[in-house]
């Protein structure tokens, strides 16, 4: 046949094809509710989820504070309960960086969100520092050895350190995907903005971080840990991260391509900032620098510890360095010039042992007379 006689036989409609045409647009009618019903039970269990893990933070902080605040008979007693809420901090935040890997994964694909799953990869890092803080807290209680005949609490200072780089490394992706999703954008190039859930999963890290902070820098200034406060540090600055995510998803859905770009500099801004305080404090511990003794009055000790003895006059030429959670003096005592050698023996003993007990963190007293 030619096409002229092709064109002249006419096409009768079929009663079974447009009960498919009509079966399908049903089909497409009844997609839209069920995909809404379900987007909406998701929603509802990562809500419920978040606020789940928000409870077990809370519940966390209540056991860590009865137990840091508890009474306790002997100095190695003081030391090991430390040991033991430092370390249980470190589990908590595993195990808190363990689901929000998993939120910030499940959202960020599912909200067409880069910067969610970019955060996602940092979480993944911040699962080896939870690792990293561990071992060197166990590490840094150990006792003098043959090898380290002060100690090992300069190990805390060492991973206080790595979690410093670990920062620096996560803050360079950071800052080299935004640049270039800023030159994309400069260029004119157009972006499919991230959805809700999006929004969702970061509501959920904010929320996440700043509970690991609190409970992280509370322990960490209870026990002295500078691997915990560096660890705490690192939490507080990925929720700033994490809020500046919010800020810059928010612009995204309101269609400003260079919103999620600009977010993710100011993230790296943050991230950059607590990397170099960890590490001049890091450093600063290492190197033997004054420390900071926070709460500890340490000439209040002193003065106390003269008192134990009436032989004990007065101390001089007081040095002190930090080896970790722990803290070394170094100091000249000053005595009546008429005692003998057992005598003023009795007295260095007297002082030592009432430093050593006066506070847990002080682990080596060093007394010239």
């Amino acid at each position: 046949r030619s096409p002229k006689t092709l064109a002249l036989i006419p096409l009768r409609p079929s009663a079974h094809v447009d009960g498919d045409i009509d079966g399908g647009s049903s089909a497409r009618g009844m997609d839209a509710p069920v995909a809404k019903v379900t987007w909406a039970a998701f929603v509802l269990a990562i809500i419920a989820t978040v606020m789940m893990q928000t409870s077990n933070f809370f519940r966390g902080i209540c056991g860590l504070r009865s137990s840091l605040e508890g009474k306790t008979e002997s100095v190695a007693e003081e030391r090991q309960k430390n040991l033991d809420a430092c370390k249980r901090v470190a589990v908590l935040g595993f195990v808190g960086n363990l689901f929000l890997l998993g939120v910030q994964i499940v959202t960020g694909v599912a909200g067409n969100s880069v910067a969610l799953v970019a955060k996602a990869v940092e979480s993944f890092g911040d699962l080896i520092g939870d690792g990293v803080s561990y071992l060197s807290i166990q590490q840094a209680h150990k006792p003098a050895s043959s090898t380290h005949q002060f100690g090992h609490g300069k190990f805390e200072s060492l991973g206080a350190l790595s979690i410093a780089v670990l920062l620096v490394v996560a803050a360079y992706e950071a800052a080299r995907n935004s640049l270039e999703a800023l030159t994309m954008a400069s260029q004119g190039a157009t972006f499919a903005g991230p959805t809700m859930i999006a929004l969702y999963g970061a509501v959920a890290s904010v929320l996440i971080k700043e509970g690991l902070y609190q409970v992280m820098m509370f322990v960490g200034k209870r026990t002295g840990s500078v691997s915990t406060m560096a660890n705490a540090s690192h939490h507080r600055a990925d929720g700033l991260a994490s809020l500046v995510v919010l800020v810059g998803i928010l612009g995204a859905q309101m269609g400003w391509v260079f919103a999620d770009p600009l977010a993710g500099l100011l993230v790296v801004a943050v991230i950059f900032r607590a990397a170099f305080n960890i590490m001049v404090q890091s450093f600063h511990d290492l190197t033997d620098g004054v420390p900071d003794f926070g709460d500890v009055n340490i000439h209040t000790l002193l003065n106390d510890a003269m008192r134990t003895n009436s032989n004990a006059k007065s101390y001089a030429n007081l040095r002190a360095r930090k080896m970790g959670p722990f803290i070394a003096l170094h100091f000249d005592l000053l005595l009546e010039p008429s005692l003998n050698v057992p005598e003023v023996a009795r007295v260095q003993q007297d002082v030592r042992q009432h430093l050593l007990h006066a506070n847990q963190a002080i682990t080596e007293v060093a007394i010239n007379v």
